[in-house]
């Protein structure tokens, strides 16, 4: 997710964006802004935008996904808390893969 990422995150200098990004910012733009772990969780796994959505897993091939990409996983940083999630699958269902103290 490196172009949306760069919106999401505000990383200063990212310059990358493609149609695919371009789709998932509009859609990241329509979603509340995330207040929690949860909310953002629920963003990063979006799927409504068919053509492209923000998260891309064999569901969203299957019904319509153009870009051919996969999401290979999605990480939680929680610095507050001092722990780094690692999600199976989509990350709106919160399947912890692995979790680490950091």
């Amino acid at each position: 997710m490196v172009g949306g990422l760069c919106r999401l995150s505000w990383v200063r200098g990212c310059r990358y964006t493609s149609e695919s990004s371009l789709h998932r910012m509009a859609r990241a733009k329509q979603l509340p802004t995330p207040t929690t772990p949860a909310d953002l969780l629920t963003v990063l796994g979006d799927q409504f935008d068919r053509k492209e959505p923000i998260f891309h897993d064999y569901a969203a091939l299957n019904a319509g996904d153009a870009s051919g990409m996969m999401t290979i996983m999605t990480m939680l940083f929680d610095v507050a808390n001092g722990s780094a999630t690692m999600y199976h699958g989509n990350p709106q269902h919160q399947e912890v893969h692995f979790q680490w103290a950091v």
